[in-house]
């Protein structure tokens, strides 16, 4: 199938995806159902293009499996986190706004977005999905592969580390400053990014394939301007001891500073 037709299948996959876990959050009156459009979304959209093309050959079939093992850890995440009623910050913020309205405003705040989001990041994913021909492993394949895997389990651990301390009835209000968090504000976001941008190097080759570029900038840029860091950073912007954290820790990169305090991380 030609490369304008596969995006228009990919982009029409994804909002019907997240029109029905939005249906779904109407039905069970669970807003943070929507999010689990935008954890399994990604490989059920490659899936859908790949089936379309019948082109599963190595480069599709390595990032078909990076796509299942991310959205399956973050939908078991997600599902575990919002079972323990540990909704996010930014769901409880709607909720106090809008009350009642919460479930009927998802569509326009939550389902759009994650819908542009499922296309515009899987574009290097939809593009590789056309590319016919057969190659061999290459030694980038296996570099951005490991890249892949480093940014799997920083966000993997970090959130992890993240729950653990949450699920503690005895840190309620307290501070998370061990392990990853210890080295940055938002260290599960870093892997993310990286996983994103390990992607768009491994299908670097295909051809056209540099306008996908959009997949990893739309990702660091929503995360960090938009939706995840943005919102942690504005809900403790007037706290002095997380002003204390932020000046002296790196907001996404997980190395210590060189001028380091004793500080903390809020979480």
């Amino acid at each position: 199938m030609e490369i304008p037709a596969t995006f228009a299948i990919a982009g029409l996959t994804s909002i019907l995806y997240c029109i029905f876990f939005w249906s779904a959050s109407l039905r069970y009156k669970k807003t943070w159902l929507t999010d689990i459009a935008w954890s399994s979304g990604f490989f059920v959209v490659y899936l859908v293009v790949l089936l379309i093309n019948a082109n599963f050959s190595f480069k599709q079939n390595l990032i078909l499996l990076m796509l299942f093992l991310w959205g399956f850890r973050l939908t078991f995440y997600l599902v575990v986190r919002n079972l323990n009623k540990n909704q996010e910050f930014e769901y409880q913020k709607l909720k106090e706004k809008w009350g009642k309205r919460i479930l009927s405003g998802t569509p326009l705040l939550v389902s759009l977005w994650q819908a542009l989001g499922l296309f515009l990041v899987s574009a290097p994913a939809i593009l590789v999905s056309t590319y016919k021909e057969v190659t061999q492993i290459e030694f980038y394949d296996i570099l951005f592969s490991g890249l892949w895997l480093a940014g799997f389990f920083l966000e993997s651990f970090a959130d992890l580390e993240l729950y653990k301390f949450k699920k503690n009835p005895a840190n309620q209000g307290r501070i998370l400053k061990e392990g990853l968090w210890k080295y940055s504000r938002h260290p599960n976001y870093f892997g993310e990014i990286l996983m994103w941008l390990a992607i768009f190097f491994l299908i670097l080759p295909v051809p056209n394939a540099v306008f996908t570029i959009i997949s990893p900038i739309f990702l660091a840029v929503s995360l960090l301007r938009f939706t995840g860091v943005k919102v942690v950073e504005k809900r403790f912007q007037y706290d002095l001891e997380y002003t204390s954290y932020a000046n002296s820790t790196n907001k996404i990169l997980p190395i210590p500073r060189t001028n380091t305090q004793n500080t903390e991380n809020i979480v």
